[in-house]
């Protein structure tokens, strides 16, 4: 693939080059021919000194060529977090010093360029092999991610002329989690319970078995096998989870429980649905539903039964992602 975009980008660069007039034109030529000699060979590699000051193999540096790719093969991607900083810097010929600069598409700083050493040889004029080329470090640019940052596209272009080269693109991580405990509001079809009802003209009561949808609030723990975001952002398969969960009342832990599976459309977010454990009530045998019965000794028992449930889920996650969007909306003075 580097192939192919050294195929693109020196034809590009070329005929950028050679449009210049009297000095730019002959640093321009000079610079093109010795990209041109170092295209695709092994000897493109830069001092051992330059390169140790670079610091090329850390982490949050990435140095490239004018491609716009890394100069080593092995080099891979440094999977960049949000709110971490990327190095990038540029390697090339000495006689394309101030002609080639680097930069990203987001937050780009001051590019720095290298003064040329005095003294140095100049060789661009020889028809010697490609590892006789002085190969320096020409400019650097850096990036700071944040959490709305998806990715990092770098760019080789010229100082003299509009003209640029895109380079690699690197994936943005934003952080993770993938436990949290939230709050859920849970729907409960076909709740069974007894009910009462006074009996016109006499002291004794109606009993009934009926059956509601019964609403009730409970904690929960919830996992996400993907990682959910912690970053304002659809979440797609990352916000798919499991859900366990027991009542809200906490001074009886025994008597509700809830499991079931947890979709997060946006973090903090999310709607549920599963299998509940709870306490209903059911009539004692021998009393059918409409008996007359003592107010007093309402002949009904607890069971603790299986009921479908779906609801909506909150974390704390949440209120980070409403201050999120509540900045975008504000309007700027």
């Amino acid at each position: 693939m580097k192939m192919n975009l050294l195929r693109f980008a020196l034809p590009f660069l070329g005929v950028a080059f050679y449009s210049q007039v009297g000095h730019a034109k002959d640093a321009a030529t000079t610079c093109a021919k010795e990209l041109a000699r170092v295209a695709g060979t092994a000897a493109y590699n830069p001092a051992s000194s330059d390169l140790e000051k670079a610091d090329c193999e850390q982490r949050n540096v990435l140095c490239v060529d004018f491609t716009g790719y890394p100069l080593s093969a092995d080099r891979g991607d440094p999977r960049l977090l949000s709110g971490e900083s990327l190095t990038v810097k540029l390697f090339g010929p000495k006689s394309c010093e101030g002609l080639l600069t680097v930069g990203t598409n987001l937050h780009l700083s001051g590019v720095t360029l290298f003064s040329p050493s005095a003294g140095a040889d100049d060789k661009a004029g020889e028809p010697d092999a490609a590892a006789s080329i002085e190969i320096e470090q020409l400019a650097k640019s850096s990036a700071t991610t944040d959490l709305t940052v998806d990715s990092v596209t770098v760019f080789v272009s010229r100082k003299d002329i509009d003209a640029s080269v895109e380079g690699i693109t690197l994936v943005v991580t934003p952080p993770r989690y993938y436990l949290d405990v939230g709050v859920l509001a849970a729907f409960t079809p076909d709740f069974q319970q007894v009910t009462t009802q006074r009996a016109p003209g006499s002291q004794e009561t109606f009993v009934r078995e009926t059956n509601t949808v019964r609403a009730a609030a409970a904690i929960t723990l919830n996992y996400f096998p993907a990682g959910q975001y912690a970053a304002p952002r659809f979440s797609g398969l990352h916000g798919l989870g499991f859900q366990a969960g027991i009542g809200g009342n906490l001074d009886r832990i025994d008597d509700e429980f809830y499991l079931g599976a947890l979709w997060e459309p946006i973090p903090g977010a999310g709607v549920s649905a599963g299998l509940a454990l709870l306490t209903m009530e059911r009539l004692q045998p021998h009393y059918p539903s409409g008996a007359l019965v003592s107010p007093d000794d309402v002949p009904k028992d607890t069971f603790l039964g299986p009921r479908f449930y779906f609801g909506v889920s909150l974390n704390t996650q949440v209120f980070q992602t409403l201050l999120s969007l509540g900045a975008k909306a504000r309007v700027p003075n």
